[in-house]
């Protein structure tokens, strides 16, 4: 199936954003709310850990193909809607990078300088799901 080369490539600039966000993180002080408190139990220096996170696991997702290992996410999407592989799925290649730019490379960044004036927003990308799971279980 013939693709553009942005479609291989786009995991792997987010990836590189990735490292380099995670060594100003990690490295200083430029993302903390609170610097009374150690960085991992700051909430607005975890809304911007949720940034470089999502951007490894768009290139854990995206990039498999591209060095060699047989997974297709996309292909995964057309078969569980229950649409026909590529080439025949309806859904342009196109979307994938749209969607996923545009969600994690502006929109959690967003959320993450939200976070002063709304919490909720700014905390929205941080993958806290199952922590909060396995607190509420029954003794």
């Amino acid at each position: 199936m013939q693709t553009y080369w942005f479609y291989t490539v786009w995991p792997f600039i987010g990836v590189g954003g990735a490292i380099v966000m995670v060594a100003i993180l990690l490295m200083t002080d430029t993302f903390r709310g609170n610097t009374a408190v150690s960085r991992w139990r700051d909430p607005a220096w975890l809304a911007w850990l949720a940034v470089p996170l999502y951007w490894v696991h768009q290139f854990e997702e995206y990039s498999l193909p591209v060095i060699g290992i047989d997974y297709s996410i996309q292909e995964m999407i057309c078969q569980k809607i229950g649409f026909p592989p590529y080439p025949d799925c309806p859904i342009p290649l196109a979307f994938y990078p749209v969607v996923n730019i545009a969600l994690m490379w502006f929109g959690a960044p967003l959320a993450a300088y939200l976070y002063r004036r709304n919490v909720l927003i700014g905390l929205s990308y941080l993958p806290i799901g199952p922590v909060n799971q396995v607190r509420a279980r029954p003794r």
